[in-house]
């Protein structure tokens, strides 16, 4: 029989069959691995064939979810070991990355396009985006004949660059797969760490751990100075979890232990072991309080429970802090669904990080932006109605934040829900709390006495429709198109007797968590800076200008023509510029005004004027696009705002604006832009 190789799909679809516990969904599955549902479809035929080929019987499925068999699992992981083949361009940079700050291998050209079976000069292109890839991070990408290819740099950004891109590997290899450290040394770290989180009670994903395995090792090769105060240090020897450690990893020296210690704190609440330090504690409170403001100010948002935030960011911010002191990376496991699901959040949170870059006592990396924007969307709560409610039980893998996030995203997306408690799985089934818990939201299977839906960290459609689906076979009403299911449960309910009914909403349940879905939540198309243009239209100038004042009066009238905003609204623009100077200029050429909703706000609006010639506002003279926007309340305009961040990185697309003729141009580049960017 010839040798199967599976595609790339196939192996992506075989990896997410492996890591997770749950059967998946076709939706679920092109969610996770970014392919059309056709796709999908094409390499689960693959997948059946391989399991075939492999005599290991046939791809299980459950109401149209699929899962693999332990047995299988086993199978299927030894066979993407043997066939290690790294197809993936995006993989291939990111074997290239760790394996080069590893120095557990000597890596040269010929290795590595031996490993990835492309040609030399396919090897030197991968080369040399890894080698632009680094110096984004300040780190450096050597060669000898010696020691072949390695990165060359601080410490702390190598293994934070390492961690990031070895996390990214392992959603679409298995990590026996990438030969950058011994197999049998992972395998032990792995199963060691597993001891090590149950006796310590944490809930750790699996590939978390690899990723743990593989930097405990890094941290051998690349080793590091630490300072531990006399407090900290008190703490940190007498701990139980440093006493549990230090029976599964005697080979481990101490500073070394006392690194994992500190890791493994991070799943936990417990916040005991940070600085003790008060100047800086001062400054990071100041510099909790300095993010939300200009975030406030860049984005048009109002945060209402203003002091809370502050102490959560504040509590953020000291634990990257203290992880930086031991050169301790950490990675955001919500990165790329952040960066995906809340783009005009990430967008707003990085121009403000950015502004403020040279504020934070450590490197700037995306997971701790992504973290601060889980911070700000958690923030971001609706008023709820008077309607009838569920009472519901969170649980989630993802830590303080994550956990945070989600239930914002649950009551903002359903009204009637009262998230009562945000607990561990293990603390489900006994809460003892007073009211009565209609059914419990959980992102990782588990044995629950309630009714249970598992659903993503970040919420996809598909979550919402079965949160939706379970209410309405729950009877808790959730919008109308809820009462075309109660109808059809209705109709079966006059036909058939009690026990009849009951079992098919028993197995309905079981469908919803096997991720099928009985209704459609609606989704509200996003205004766009090009729907701005045109509902609003351009105003272009020639000459100068010098009173932006002024300018901000002139461009804002088509707003307050067309009813949008109040004369209020645009003197309140001007007094908070004169109040907080020019926080408006997000870039060296975008100004975006703006007040508040309460000052004066009707509708959502942005209005433009493009200055040729440049405007001076506040000593800043080359602003070349003065928007003013208005947003009647805290969301409807955060994707005007990422498409406006997203041309100011874009130097050429703002030249082509600039020298554009008319309106219908300026559209056609914006056009063009964004569908470039897709």
């Amino acid at each position: 029989m010839s040798v199967y190789i599976p595609s790339k799909g196939t192996r992506n679809i075989l990896q997410v069959l492996i890591n997770e516990e749950m059967p998946m969904s076709v939706d679920r599955i092109a969610k996770f691995t970014k392919a059309s549902r056709r796709m999908v479809y094409y390499d689960l035929e693959n997948v059946r064939y391989l399991l075939k080929t492999l005599g290991v019987g046939e791809l299980e499925s459950n109401g149209g979810a699929y899962f693999l068999q332990p047995e299988q699992i086993e199978v299927v992981k030894n066979y993407l070991t043997e066939k290690n083949t790294i197809l993936n361009k995006d993989d291939r940079i990111g074997y290239i990355i760790c394996s080069t700050i590893s120095s557990h291998n000597i890596i040269r050209l010929e290795s590595l396009a031996q490993k990835f079976e492309i040609s030399k000069n396919a090897t030197l292109y991968d080369l040399a985006e890894t080698k632009k890839i680094l110096e984004d991070y300040q780190l450096k990408l050597r060669n000898s004949k010696k020691k072949g290819y390695y990165v060359d740099g601080d410490t702390f950004r190598k293994r934070s660059v390492f961690l990031h891109y070895l996390t990214q590997l392992l959603k679409n290899n298995n990590y026996a797969s990438l030969d950058i450290f011994n197999r049998e040394t992972i395998d032990l770290y792995i199963s060691n760490l597993k001891k090590v989180s149950m006796e310590l009670n944490l809930l750790v994903h699996e590939n978390d751990l690899v990723a743990l395995s593989y930097l405990l090792l890094l941290i051998r090769e690349l080793p590091d100075t630490y300072q531990f105060n006399v407090v900290n240090q008190n703490f940190i020897m007498g701990s139980k979890e440093l006493k549990i450690i230090d029976q599964y990893f005697t080979e481990l020296y101490t500073h070394e232990r006392i690194y994992l210690m500190i890791y493994l704190l991070n799943y936990t609440n417990n916040r005991d072991f940070l600085i003790k330090n008060e100047d800086k504690e001062f400054y990071l409170l100041a510099l909790a309080a300095e993010i939300i403001g200009t975030f406030e100010l860049v984005s048009c948002l109002k945060f209402e429970q203003h002091e809370e935030l502050v102490n959560s960011i504040y509590a953020h911010l000291k634990l990257s802090y203290y992880n930086y002191l031991l050169s301790l990376p950490t990675i955001n496991p919500l990165q790329n669904e952040i960066k995906e699901n809340y783009a005009d959040l990430f967008k707003m949170t990085h121009v403000c990080c950015m502004k403020l870059k040279d504020k934070f006592p450590y490197p700037l990396f995306e997971s701790e932006i992504t973290y601060l924007t889980m911070h700000f969307g958690a923030s971001m709560q609706k008023v709820k109605k008077n309607k009838t409610y569920a009472n519901v039980l969170l649980s989630c893998l993802n830590g303080i934040t994550g956990s945070r996030l989600l239930k914002t995203e649950v009551e903002n997306q359903f009204e009637n829900i009262v998230v009562i408690d945000t607990i561990k799985p293990t603390e489900v089934n006994s809460y003892a709390g007073e009211l009565q818990i209609d059914f419990v939201i959980s992102t990782v299977n588990f044995d629950c006495k309630y009714p249970i839906i598992l659903v993503n960290p970040i919420l996809a459609a598909e979550d919402k429709a079965n949160i939706a689906s379970i209410m309405t076979l729950l009877n808790i009403e959730f919008n109308t198109d809820s009462r075309q299911l109660k109808i059809l449960l209705d109709i079966v309910k006059r036909n058939v007797d009690e026990d009849v009914y009951i079992k098919i909403r028993k197995e309905l349940n079981q469908y919803l968590n096997s991720g099928g879905s009985l209704l459609n939540t609606p989704i509200t198309p996003q205004a766009t800076l090009i729907n701005m243009i045109e509902l609003y239209g351009v105003q272009v100038h020639q000459e100068v200008g010098e009173n932006w004042e002024n300018a901000i009066r002139k461009t804002a009238e088509v707003l307050f023509a067309t009813n949008s905003i109040s004369k209020n609204y645009i003197e309140a623009v001007i007094s908070l510029a004169h109040q907080y100077g020019p926080y408006f200029v997000i870039s060296p050429q975008i100004a975006i005004a703006h007040a508040q909703p309460k000052d004066g706000v009707s509708k959502l609006g942005v209005a433009l004027s493009i200055y040729k010639n440049g405007l001076n506002i506040m000593g800043k003279k080359d602003i070349k696009f003065l928007f003013v926007l208005a947003s009647p309340n805290q969301s409807d305009h955060l994707h005007i705002l990422q498409n406006i961040a997203f041309i100011a990185e874009k130097p050429d697309v703002l030249d082509l604006l600039v020298d554009a003729k008319d309106e219908k141009e300026i559209l056609w580049i914006l056009n063009k832009a964004f569908m470039d960017a897709e």
